[in-house]
């Protein structure tokens, strides 16, 4: 089981401002994380932070004291909504391991914790923080059994490793497909995407692009969502696929030529429709980053809604041609939005419609209703097909698996944008950075919450777990 940790940006500056204070002497805060747990991962996301003030605690350079009772209110709160506690303090003099008084501090606290106020079972965590703003934890289970913390990840407009070892590869030298890709970005960042989990929602046609870069980037797993067969109207723009491919489910197809490839990437897939399969959205919830490449707004919604709960950095791609038929194109547009969980949403930058979001819902689970309220006009037709073609659905792919690499090493030149739009038929660009949009007052209210009941907070999901 690999053990997680997230953290978006805010939380993270706190955190590391109170711990690293110019003083030199350790200092200790809490956090309210949710959790997220499936296909060998165990995710810690931080919900809401406690720091404890400094005149609360006897502070020196090695040892660290502090009041308890200051963390019931928090500890209350995670024993009602099944919760995690993470605990953290620095070591201002970088000691990278967990001394003999701290494991005696947690054996006593987390002992407390799980026998007198937590006693679902669940694990908690405790955490410290190096000078450089590293983090090292150890993840406690109900009878005193503990592991190490494999990873830690900060969310924001970049996204950022702050685990102390990130070499989680085999010993020995890269594989010589790897070289050129560590002659461009760095041995760090081959070895992060050695660590990824990335999911894909939506294989079709920009999708199969963005499948088709990570494997030569040689991730470390692939969560593919799609419940579509490959259908003859496809092949003009799915890569890899040709006539006998017809008929296929493209999850288990691209599984099968990710593998066929024998590149290291591990393939997990889903030819389920994310509403309706509970294996599915578990496994994204466990994603390092997500990209959705589907048109529904239901669609975009869930995997912003899922992105918030789990503090996944949301990649969102969209396209439109508009064409007469006959060779005349008046409009071809692309866009890439780049979702932080806890600010702007696809909602809140007008992008998904609630009244489109309510047919599609209307549609897929009350086929019935869905159809009478269309006779009566309450309800647009949802199934318009476009076009669609290989050349336009690439290039916005292309893009957004850029934009994830800058993300992580911070190439351009101008800040990273929030969103970007690409007007193909002028050959321009409009670049909005994520200050120009509303954040999203509901969902910024589940950042990092997790797993819970309601799942993501949607009764209706309930019904389908």
């Amino acid at each position: 089981m690999k053990t997680c940790l997230r953290i978006c940006q805010e939380d993270y500056s706190a955190i590391r401002s109170h711990l690293l204070p110019e003083d030199g002497l350790e200092a200790i805060a809490l956090a309210l994380c949710g959790r997220a747990q499936a296909a060998g991962r165990l995710v810690f996301t931080v919900h809401k932070i406690l720091t404890i003030p400094y005149e609360r605690c006897i502070r020196e350079d090695r040892y660290l004291h502090w009041q308890t009772e200051d963390v019931f209110p928090l500890m209350n709160e995670a024993m009602n909504k099944h919760m995690a506690i993470m605990r953290i303090h620095s070591h201002p003099g970088g000691w990278p391991h967990f001394s003999v008084a701290d494991l005696e501090t947690d054996k006593e606290f987390f002992g407390s914790l799980m026998t007198g106020w937590c006693e679902d079972g669940l694990p908690h965590l405790s955490a410290i923080m190096l000078p450089e703003g590293r983090i090292i934890g150890r993840v406690y289970y109900a009878g005193g059994r503990a592991r190490e913390l494999d990873s830690a990840l900060v969310v924001g407009e970049k996204i950022e490793s702050v685990s102390l070892e990130e070499d989680d590869v085999p010993d020995g030298a890269p594989p010589e497909e790897a070289l050129r890709n560590i002659q461009a970005f760095g041995e760090g960042t081959y070895k992060m995407f050695k660590n990824l989990r990335i999911g894909i929602v939506g294989c079709s046609g920009t999708g199969c692009h963005i499948i088709e870069q990570l494997i030569r980037l040689q991730v470390g797993e692939l969560v593919l969502v799609d419940p579509d067969k490959i259908e003859a109207k496809n092949l003009n723009r799915l890569v890899g696929t040709g006539r006998r491919d017809i008929g296929k489910s493209k999850v288990y197809f691209y599984k099968n030529y990710v593998e066929g490839k024998r590149l290291g990437v591990r393939v997990a897939a889903f030819p389920s429709n994310l509403f309706q399969s509970e294996e599915a959205r578990m496994a994204l919830s466990t994603c390092d980053i997500l990209f959705g490449c589907v048109d529904s707004a239901s669609g975009r919604m869930l995997m912003n809604t899922l992105s918030t709960f789990f503090l996944i950095p949301y990649f969102d791609m969209g396209v439109a041609l508009d064409a007469d038929g006959v060779g005349g194109v008046s409009y071809v547009g692309a866009q890439i939005d780049y979702l932080i969980p806890g600010q702007s949403s696809l909602m809140s930058r007008g992008i998904a419609k609630q009244t489109d979001i309510d047919a599609e819902l209307k549609k897929l689970f009350d086929p019935s209703g869905y159809e009478q309220l269309k006779k009566e006009h309450y309800i647009k037709n949802i199934q318009v097909d476009r076009p669609a073609v290989i050349s336009v659905n690439g290039l916005i792919a292309y893009h957004a698996v850029m934009a994830l690499i800058d993300r992580l090493i911070g190439y351009r030149i101008e800040p990273p944008y929030g969103s970007a739009t690409m007007l193909l038929h002028i050959d321009g660009s409009i670049l909005q950075p994520e200050e120009k949009f509303t954040r999203d007052a509901y969902l910024a209210k589940y950042k990092g919450r997790g797993d819970c009941s309601p799942y993501l907070n949607m009764p209706y999901l309930s019904d389908v777990r």
